[in-house]
């Protein structure tokens, strides 16, 4: 099993000063291979959150050490299991609070945003250390998954028809929105957990766990698993992988949330060559499917502008008829652009493939940030907001949470 994990410093907290505020750790500790990611909260009142994250990673390495195999199928059992670790987390909470006072400056920014001084109550000590908990674990019987707050946990399951090769199996939390999230420091945490898991003839080929920081960065789900394949295709070896995402999360936290990022993952080597050739091939049936689309909004952009130069050269003083055509032009040009970076990347694709090209040229082909989030992320944004009835539900969430907040 391939393990490996790594936490960047958001580029806003590089600006401001501030200090890193996630944590990460992966490893196989007997039959047990761990990945686990924690996101302090940023927000004022947080001041440990930094802390309060380190302790979240710490307390479910020990609880899964301690307990082994999560009974996830059974709801009050792995309540017991979830109720053990919160409490764990409370315990480290506690005993640095108490062995480290609050400084002055913590003070001052803690009553600013209470505004008022008074003796802090145990649920607000818990605050300052507010932090996101996501962990997996692979064992010989199967593997499990746990979450309370955001960040997405990503499997990798290869399929024999390429249409479908990732997917998200922890559910969504509506709690979860824009800068809202439930959290380990809120009152009755353990009921706030999501969960997944299967037996062994259900373990995925990869599990990735990422803060909220990545999956923001690119904008949609896509994006998001395109990524992951991405890194998949370099893991060559442990050191290699963290070579790139040392160069990479750097990269796409200033392109794109400015916040911290963890990625944590485990990697079943041995089914990894064939994984890697599968991804490629799902990525050309990707990448042809996106092309014909393109090639058919090419044709239908053809036909049009003649159309509307015919309209024109009857009515040459309507001013909607020449934004309309200058429009269109716009568009084709766009198409056209979009048409040659399809077939390059399929080539590109296809030849990698066939081991015409090598996959490791001394650069992170990886993740060429800038390529893929000027092309991707906004075409990802336009698709969301094309939609009208996903713009109706956007706002409708807005509100909702607007009305009922949580804590972050």
């Amino acid at each position: 099993m391939l393990t490996f994990h790594h936490t960047c410093i958001g580029a806003s907290h590089l600006t401001s000063g501030r200090p890193c505020q996630d944590a990460s750790f992966s490893g196989t500790i007997g039959n047990l291979h761990l990945a686990i990611v924690s996101d302090g909260h940023g927000g004022e009142r947080y001041v440990r959150s930094e802390y309060g994250a380190r302790f979240a990673v710490d307390a479910a390495r020990e609880i899964i050490l301690q307990s082994a195999l999560m009974p996830w199928q059974d709801p009050s059992e792995r309540l017991l299991y979830i109720e053990e670790l919160v409490s764990l987390w409370k315990l480290k909470v506690m005993s640095h609070y108490m062995s480290h006072p609050l400084s002055p400056t913590e003070q001052s920014i803690i009553y600013r945003s209470l505004a008022i001084e008074h003796i802090l109550s145990t649920q607000e000590i818990y605050t300052l250390y507010g932090c996101t908990l996501m962990a997996a674990c692979i064992h010989e019987d199967g593997w499990f998954a746990f979450q309370i707050g955001d960040g997405k946990c990503v499997t990798i399951h290869p399929t024999p028809s390429y249409t479908t090769l990732t997917s998200e199996p922890i559910p969504d939390d509506e709690r979860c929105f824009l800068n809202m999230t439930t959290s380990l420091c809120e009152a009755f945490a353990e009921s706030s957990f999501r969960y997944a898991g299967g037996d062994k003839d259900s373990i995925p080929s990869a599990i990735f766990l990422g803060t909220d920081g990545i999956d923001t960065s690119w904008g949609s789900k896509e994006l998001l698993h395109d990524f992951y394949l991405e890194i998949l295709k370099h893991c060559s070896s442990r050191e290699t992988i963290l070579q790139e995402l040392r160069e990479v999360l750097p990269k796409l936290s200033e392109k794109g949330s400015h916040d911290d990022m963890s990625i944590a993952a485990l990697v079943r080597d041995e089914v990894l060559p064939e994984l890697i050739s599968i991804i490629f091939q799902y990525q050309i049936a990707e990448c042809e499917r996106i092309k014909k689309r393109q090639e058919t909004r090419l044709i239908s952009c053809q036909e049009a502008i003649p159309l509307k130069q015919a309209e024109l050269t009857e009515r040459p003083n309507d001013e909607f008829l020449q934004r309309d055509l200058s429009n269109l032009q716009n568009h084709l040009s766009q198409v056209n652009q979009l048409l040659a970076r399809s077939i390059s990347h399929l080539t590109r694709l296809q030849q990698q493939l066939a081991g015409q090209v090598f996959i490791s040229t001394g650069e992170p082909h990886c993740i060429c940030i800038e390529d893929f989030m000027l092309s991707n992320y906004v075409r990802s944004t336009v698709f969301l907001f094309h939609n009208i009835s996903a713009l109706r539900y956007f706002f409708y969430t807005l509100i909702y949470h607007l009305k009922h907040p949580v804590c972050k």
